[in-house]
């Protein structure tokens, strides 16, 4: 469309409309990859992130491999009927118009003089120039989750006794988010760890414990059902899920394999877990040998110190040939 508009001053505002909408996206994947992280993002963190994003777009007119090129090839992968179109920064971009529209798609205010006396060679933004952050829910389980996020740190901050109920309320957020969102992953991870939380504040010899723990390792097997991306968290607690069933003696010794290859995908995954993982190991081996006096089941329990142990001494040694060090 923009090749065949005549008007100078339409095909800018067509060029600003193609490049805020990559730009936005490009906004988007900077947020999400910094939320993978910190798991939520508050106010200033999101600001920090779009002051960044805003400030590259000013000072890397001139870099070759800078954020231009980046939005160069988004481009012509979004707008292929424009993908001959190679755009100049300093003709074809109107940084006011171009920031105006990142306002509005992004749900951003910025201040209201800001672009008095605008230069764009020299101009930088700061924190103050945004004045606001509106959330923007592209799917409603976000609020779900987030509710139910509150309630299990918040459930986990008191003491047992008063833990169970405010976790039963986490556990009705997170089944919302997940009702909403067949494939919210997230949801699943976090849903099997309030079970997982709840199945440790019953007696391990009750049928409340291994109907818990086995709900807990359900939830984690649906994310772990996936093989386009590992998750190490669900690997992890589905490991701890396993071996709290072993300790209790309500699985055999067909879930050693199982434990093995869990703990060692949370270690590809998180490799500094490996000084916990064999304190687990210890003190499974300690139960081993308190159940060994009273002749109770000890060879599983044996075999799960073992598979830990594996788990760990492989990912230590991998980290060894690929870094030179553990």
């Amino acid at each position: 469309v923009r090749e065949h508009l005549t008007s100078s001053r339409v095909k800018k505002i067509v060029s600003v409309e193609i490049l805020s909408r990559s730009i936005k996206n490009f906004v988007r994947k900077q947020l999400r990859e910094e939320q993978e992280i910190k798991v939520f993002l508050s106010e200033e963190q999101v600001k920090e992130v779009i002051v960044y994003v805003f400030n590259s777009l000013l000072n890397d007119i001139s870099v070759e491999d800078g954020i231009w090129a980046t939005m160069s090839s988004q481009v012509k992968e979004a707008f292929p009927s424009d993908g001959k179109w190679i755009f100049n920064v300093t003709t074809d971009v109107d940084f006011p118009l171009l920031f105006r529209r990142l306002q509005k798609g992004l749900s951003i205010g910025l201040e209201k003089d800001i672009f008095q006396d605008f230069d764009p060679n020299s101009f930088q933004f700061v924190h103050c120039d945004i004045t606001y952050v509106k959330p923007k829910v592209s799917f409603m389980h976000i609020l779900d989750e987030a509710e139910g996020m509150s309630l299990f740190l918040l459930a986990m901050s008191k003491p047992k006794k008063q833990r169970m109920r405010i976790l039963h309320l986490a556990a009705r957020k997170f089944e919302q988010a997940c009702a909403i969102l067949a494939n919210n992953y997230r949801g699943f991870v976090y849903l099997g760890r309030i079970f997982y939380e709840q199945a440790r504040l019953f007696d391990g010899d009750s049928a409340e414990f291994e109907a818990k723990v086995l709900s807990a390792c359900d939830k984690f097997r649906i994310v772990l059902q996936r093989p386009e991306k590992s998750n190490w968290e669900a690997h992890y607690y589905f490991g701890n899920c396993l071996v709290k069933l072993a300790i209790f003696n309500r699985v055999g010794e067909s879930c050693v394999k199982e434990i093995e290859d869990a703990y060692t995908n949370t270690l590809m995954g998180q490799p500094t877990l490996s000084t916990q993982l064999f304190l687990k190991a210890k003190k499974v081996h300690a139960r081993a040998r308190l159940l060994s006096k009273s002749g109770n089941h000890t060879n599983t329990l044996l075999r799960v110190t073992e598979s830990i142990c594996k788990a760990v001494v492989d990912a230590c040694d991998g980290q060894k040939k690929s870094t030179g060090r553990v």
